[in-house]
């Protein structure tokens, strides 16, 4: 149990440093891109976004929900953080091969990623990286997870939360071949190929948003230039021409 009250501790103060202190260039770019998107604006249509979109809607659901600001988006962050860092506390808790060292394992867990700069400085901020972390580290604890089952929820749920992260941004993309090949080779349990179909398809679900956007673009794109031709050719029968540059 005391583990749990260093977890809590470690999430309180990180909540309040989201909440007071941190802060990222980036993140304002991330910010007006959720806003946009909560006042109806769809990215790569109605204004440039050079990233997958996942964590924009995740952001502008949680702002139409709370409010615009950026509080609410780096406590939401923060949160997240602590969840990937329970879910690695109970892998070293429950996985460490002695299990005499296992509470102090589970402990330097949380220590190691308390004292990591890094998370502080990024996985607090309303850029992706919260959202990817924790996507990644739950989607290997699931994948480990379903190593000894049979069903195929567990590599449903791994292959699901990869997608996750893929789709939040391309930084993680590999994380989700990476598994899918671990769990092939070293699976004990159930139908190796059906956890691999099951993976790979449950991966493909986060990106749906993105083909519907990616399919409106194309739409949009084909209207604007049937438009021009158009233009032009109206141009032509009135006889206006256009020197060459």
């Amino acid at each position: 149990m005391w583990l749990y009250g260093v977890l809590s501790l470690y999430a309180l103060v990180f909540l309040v440093y989201a909440e007071t202190w941190a802060f990222t260039l980036d993140e304002t770019y991330h910010l007006l891109a959720a806003q946009l998107i909560g006042s109806g604006r769809t990215p790569y249509i109605d204004f440039c976004f050079p990233q997958t979109p996942l964590n924009a809607y995740w952001n502008a659901a949680w702002m139409g929900i709370f409010g615009e600001s950026w509080r609410v988006v780096q406590g939401i962050a923060a949160l997240l953080t602590t969840a990937a860092t329970l879910i690695a506390m109970k892998f070293a808790a429950t996985r460490f091969p002695d299990r005499s060292w296992r509470p102090l394992a589970a402990f330097a867990t949380v220590a190691i990623v308390a004292g990591n700069q890094l998370v502080a400085l990024w996985a607090t901020s309303g850029q992706a990286y919260a959202l990817c972390l924790f996507a990644s580290v739950a989607a290997f604890y699931a994948t480990v997870e379903s190593m000894d089952r049979e069903g195929l929820q567990w590599p449903a749920l791994a292959g699901f939360l990869a997608g996750v992260g893929a789709s939040s941004s391309l930084l993680t993309a590999p994380v989700g071949p990476v598994l899918l090949v671990w769990m092939l080779l070293y699976h004990r349990a159930g139908n190796r190929w059906g956890k691999g179909a099951a993976f790979a398809l449950a991966a493909t679900v986060p990106f749906l948003p993105r083909g519907v956007v990616s399919s409106r673009t194309t739409t949009r794109s084909f209207a604007s230039l049937d438009g021009a031709r158009e233009i032009d050719s109206a141009r032509l029968q009135a006889g206006i021409h256009f020197a060459p540059i």
